[in-house]
């Protein structure tokens, strides 16, 4: 249902983000909760994968989002809930058929045991799951801890997607 011009200053991309693990780079989207600017409170960290199906239908791969904001908010009704800030992760481009699943895999597909349907090429595909993890918590969690306001504790970050 939002669209990116509901966010104002509190929407942000980071163009072609460095993801040294992998050797390549991603654009990430950044919600900052709507108090954000109003306090110096410190908030907790959602990362999610897809970054792009988050928030802007014009750069969703389906012809909606996924209206996250409002996923969050309803799911903390009437509680102590601040806000949370979100980073969705883009997945990968269009440099390979198969990268999205090349980094959500963490071990490679077993060509020795194809699944039915699945055309063979896909076969190689996968095994990138530990660098895409190792990326999120070594490279891009940092970057967020040290340019906004999070609680970094493992209580106050979580992942999903």
């Amino acid at each position: 249902m939002n669209d990116i011009e509901n966010y104002g200053n509190r929407y942000h991309v980071l163009q072609s983000f460095p993801m040294p693990q992998l050797a390549s780079s991603r654009e990430i989207r950044i919600l900052l909760p709507a108090s954000y600017y109003e306090s110096d409170v410190s908030y907790p960290v959602l990362y999610m994968h897809d970054g792009q199906n988050l928030f802007d239908k014009s750069v969703s791969f389906g012809p909606h989002v996924w209206d996250i904001p409002e996923a969050v908010d309803a799911f903390f009704p009437n509680s102590q809930y601040d806000g949370v800030i979100i980073v969705g992760i883009d997945n990968a481009p269009s440099h390979g058929k198969f990268s999205r699943m090349d980094e959500y895999s963490p071990w490679p597909r077993n060509t020795s045991f194809p699944l039915p349907g699945w055309d063979p090429d896909v076969d190689y595909s996968g095994g990138k799951g530990a660098l895409y993890v190792d990326f999120i918590v070594n490279t891009l969690k940092n970057y967020i801890d040290s340019n906004f306001r999070t609680l970094p504790d493992r209580n106050n970050t979580a992942i999903a997607g």
